[in-house]
């Protein structure tokens, strides 16, 4: 099979980098044909910024060249991760014209929030779900700009008008069933989408959790619940070590807390070889996010290792972290059930080799690249049924067991 993928590199690299690499890569490594078309948000400082406003509207040079990939490469399936804001959903309409069928992967929530995150004020905000986005320009939340702002809800309101989304895409991937709802709120057709979770694209293995400590792995920033975290093991003075991995906004905030609590270590960031060793030395990995995640790979990342998770019980953090199974859920943005989990988990060791057991036993069933592997050329082949184009005998593989589309 012969694929042609889509993405636009964020400024500051992070999670959706990686999925569309490990994708890439996973297809490679099948004996598929990968071409790779990718732009960077670097290039937005050497353009003009009216340039890229018209650009993250509608972008004329994006739909041309991908209409020359296409005529010279002869792609079965158009596989796009992110648009925003250089490609623009206007290249949707231009693989419709060539009837190219097409995937596109969403792992945020920029189709109806301009922060794609929704979080504002210190908490979950939904005030622009599947309404007009004018508070998205009131208060800025695009990078704290109100034009910036503007530019994105333009192109929501655009993309909503001309249905691109509904018409355009053959199928629209998603990772969690948490996505499945808010898009659907948002005005997507449920019927377009297929659910496959995020995936480990190298099986780091079974470890031990020796370390017995806490440990957040993360940008330290608001959406991330850092406060929340560093509030708990203050307020309610817990006796358990925790160990911080990340930098970010809130770096400061982290390092008073290593610098005022013993227990408390502040361990800045780390190569991405190392993050595996610190998960599995842990005893569990904190996720306190209160902002809207798709599917984090930390967390799937932790049920590789076998360490169990204490999640805010935020978006489709439950569907990874069953509570009592593979950990335990608090209620997001409250320190005092974090604490009362906390103690919970390290009050019970004996537990430990249960949990790490459903741990590793969820990642094996649910996000290996195998599975992962099965379950993405599934969706392709439905997105070129839906194109009324007939799968190839040698293109096809039987999908896993467990495999199902959201619907």
């Amino acid at each position: 099979m012969k694929v042609l993928v889509y993405h636009n590199y964020y400024q500051q690299r992070g999670g959706e980098d990686q999925f569309f690499e490990d994708e890439a890569n996973l297809l490679e490594s099948r004996g598929h044909e990968v071409i790779r078309h990718t732009i960077h948000n670097d290039e937005i400082s050497d353009r003009r910024l009216l340039s890229v406003a018209a650009r993250t509207l509608w972008n004329k040079e994006a739909c041309k060249h991908l209409t020359e990939l296409a005529n010279e490469h002869r792609p079965d399936v158009l596989h796009v991760v992110n648009t925003f804001p250089l490609f623009s959903p206007a290249i949707f309409h231009a693989a419709k014209k060539l009837n190219l069928p097409t995937v596109a992967s969403i792992q945020n929530y920029r189709m109806f929030c301009a922060q794609a995150m929704c979080f504002r004020d210190g908490k979950a905000c939904e005030d622009c779900l599947g309404k007009i986005p004018w508070r998205a320009v009131k208060h800025g939340c695009y990078r704290g700009s109100r034009a910036g702002s503007a530019v994105v809800a333009g192109m929501q309101m655009l993309h909503r008008q001309l249905r691109t989304w509904q018409n355009c895409v053959d199928v629209i991937c998603i990772a969690s069933d948490f996505s499945k709802s808010k898009l659907v709120t948002a005005g997507c057709d449920p019927n377009q989408m297929m659910k496959k979770p995020n995936f480990v694209s190298v099986d780091p293995g079974p470890q031990k959790g020796e370390g017995k400590f806490a440990l957040f792995v993360g940008r330290l920033a608001g959406e991330k619940g850092v406060d929340t975290l560093l509030e708990a093991w203050e307020k309610h003075q817990l006796p358990y070590p925790l160990k911080i991995v990340g930098d970010g906004p809130d770096a400061d905030l982290v390092k008073s807390a290593a610098e005022q609590k013993s227990n408390i270590e502040w361990v800045g960031r780390v190569p991405n070889e190392e993050v595996y060793d610190w998960m599995g030395k842990a005893a569990c990995v904190i996720f306190p996010s209160v902002g809207y995640e798709s599917m984090p790979k930390t967390l799937i990342e932790s049920m590789a290792v076998g360490t169990p998770v204490i999640g805010a019980d935020t978006a489709s953090v439950p569907e990874v972290v069953l509570d009592g199974q593979t950990g335990h859920v608090f209620k997001g943005g409250d320190a005092d059930s974090m604490a009362e989990k906390v103690r919970l988990f390290f009050d019970s060791p004996d537990e430990w080799p249960q949990f790490r057991s459903n741990c590793r036993l969820s990642f094996e069933q649910r996000f290996t690249a195998d599975t992962n592997y099965r379950q993405l050329l599934n969706i392709y082949h439905e997105a070129m049924r839906r194109r009324g184009i007939e799968v190839p005998d040698d293109m096809k593989e039987k999908p896993a067991a467990h495999l199902s589309s959201s619907s």
